[in-house]
């Protein structure tokens, strides 16, 4: 069955189904590594070796071959200290912070194909439709799909809190405060993960309204009471989208089921 089959419904708990099913396999990958990254730190204490050696690819395009490369006992060990305390946290974050905008762009492009009136609230920046955007589409169809995605660029460019007042003054999504609150100051560690390696700065502190787990130039914890938080949190972010987006937009239809 192709997505555009689908009831109002069913894309909504396909799309939630199908995050859902995401972030819980990165929590089971972290909770499968982890214990793996210890046992590999005990062993390599245990090891008389004061070098070990690792194979890793070969810099040269035009082969295949690998090279072997030295690392310190003392180094190494160190290296599996800073993977297993912030490094395998800090990736995963990205990925989970990744999964819940693609969660939500896609909610908003379900809603707005359905109802691309909603297309004409003003948002940030300018949305035209040029003559060659006319010209060039092959239908209608094409132009609204067009102008949907551009408007997705827009929201998604913006501020958590400018996304979050679009869902609630566009799509009529009611969405709680302290939820919002606790997954902007996840976006806003995200975002220190991704551009100064978790180092807290004024960005951050502005964007987290009190929320803040550091201050200044320290460097953002990451654990694994945090990580637990992470997940909950966007678990019930996308769930409150979902069910509001059921409430409004479904409550005349028979409900479906969407367990992961």
């Amino acid at each position: 069955m192709k997505f555009t089959q689908l009831t109002l419904r069913e894309q909504f708990n396909k799309n939630h189904q199908k995050t859902i099913k995401r972030l819980n396999n990165i929590f089971i990958s972290a909770d499968m590594i982890i214990p793996i990254l210890k046992t590999a730190r005990e062993e390599t204490r245990s090891k008389p070796d004061k070098v070990i050696n690792f194979t890793v690819p070969s810099t040269s395009s035009k082969s295949k071959k690998k090279r072997v490369i030295p690392r310190k006992k003392e180094d190494f060990i160190s290296f599996l200290d800073e993977t297993i305390s912030f490094d395998l946290y800090k990736y995963m974050i990205i990925s989970i912070v990744s999964l819940v905008e693609d969660y939500l762009a896609s909610t908003t492009r379900i809603l707005l194909k359905k109802y691309p009136k909603k297309l004409t609230a003003r948002v940030q920046g300018n949305q035209t439709v040029t003559i060659n955007k006319i010209l060039d589409a092959n239908d209608l169809e094409e132009i609204v799909d067009s102008l949907i995605s551009e408007r997705i660029i827009s929201i998604f460019y913006g501020s958590p809190s400018k996304q979050f007042e679009y869902f609630s003054q566009v799509l009529q999504l009611t969405l709680e405060s302290d939820i919002v609150l606790k997954y902007i100051e996840i976006k806003a560690t995200r975002d220190l993960l991704v551009h100064s390696d978790g180092i807290v700065n004024d960005v951050y502190l502005s964007k987290v309204e009190g929320m803040q787990r550091a201050d200044l130039r320290e460097r953002i914890p990451l654990s694994d009471d945090y990580f637990d938080h992470v997940i909950r949190t966007c678990k019930k972010l996308i769930g409150i989208v979902r069910r509001d987006c059921l409430k409004v937009y479904c409550s005349n239809d028979e409900e479906g089921t969407g367990n992961s």
